[in-house]
């Protein structure tokens, strides 16, 4: 049986094996999986709590937090990039100069991810597997880790009972997270324990991929607040995501539904 601190370590040798390739920041690639490590251990030493503690655990998920902040600039306006031309694509009678306006550039900018220095995120990486080598977990590990694991269950079900039924985006936001948080823990059992993914592993991983498509979605929502555009072009944008985050909240919904009922 594999050991969550032995998962923890491959994973992060995997990432510092990325930064030694030429030109790490360049690859839209390895910043997005930066980041989804970051999120993959914060979700892990939730799961360890109990036995390292609550205060080493919340120091290592708030260090893990300032290493994703360290490359949510880059990633954030990939990603937004990445909408504006699929925006384009999909409906063509809005010129792309006037989608350019929305964005303070027009590609994404990884200044902000270089200023942090791969030696940073390195240092912060090389720290991270130093704390996992010292989590001891015994041999009633499953055990532990399973009772962690429904603690997270019963707060994404109760997250999503309580988000179905409103539009506050402060839910939604808690939503994405605790179903996400859900989804990692999930797939690290399944790779101590080996057993293949099922149904409800791919509903989990379905919806954090559209609460995650309607974060973008607000985030872009927000650009169009903002912008300066001509006001019939500017309405016509405004519609087109009113109409696709309607889409995707009933989408979440329903996924919300049938991973844990009404």
């Amino acid at each position: 049986m594999a050991k969550l601190s032995n998962i923890c370590i491959n994973l992060i040798e995997e990432r510092l094996a990325d930064l030694d390739q030429a030109q790490a920041f360049e690859s839209d690639e390895t910043i997005h999986q930066l980041r989804v490590l970051t999120k993959q251990l914060r979700a892990a030493w939730h799961l360890v709590q109990p036995v390292c503690g609550k205060k080493t655990a919340k120091q290592r998920r708030v260090a893990l937090r300032k290493l994703s902040a360290m490359l949510a600039e880059s990633r954030d306006q990939s990603v937004q990039h990445a909408l504006r031309e699929k925006f384009y694509l999909d409906h063509p009678e809005v010129s792309k100069e006037s989608l350019n306006a929305l964005f303070i550039s027009s590609s994404p900018d990884s200044s902000h991810t270089k200023s942090a220095s791969i030696a940073n995120i390195r240092q912060a990486l090389e720290t991270e597997s130093a704390a996992w080598s010292k989590v001891r977990l015994g041999d009633d590990e499953r055990f532990t880790l399973r009772c962690r694991w429904r603690h997270s269950q019963k707060q994404a079900k109760a997250r999503t009972l309580e988000t179905i039924k409103s539009n506050d985006p402060e839910l939604w936001h808690s939503w994405r997270k605790a179903i996400k948080r859900l989804r990692y823990q999930r797939e690290f059992l399944a790779e101590i324990n080996p057993r293949k993914l099922g149904k409800k592993d791919l509903r989990i991983r379905r919806l954090g991929t559209r609460l995650g498509d309607h974060n973008d979605l607000a985030v872009f929502s927000r650009q169009l607040d903002s912008a300066t555009l001509g006001n019939v072009e500017l309405n016509h944008l405004k519609k087109i995501v009113a109409v696709k985050n309607r889409e995707i909240k009933r989408n979440c919904r329903r996924l919300g539904r049938k991973l844990f009922g009404k």
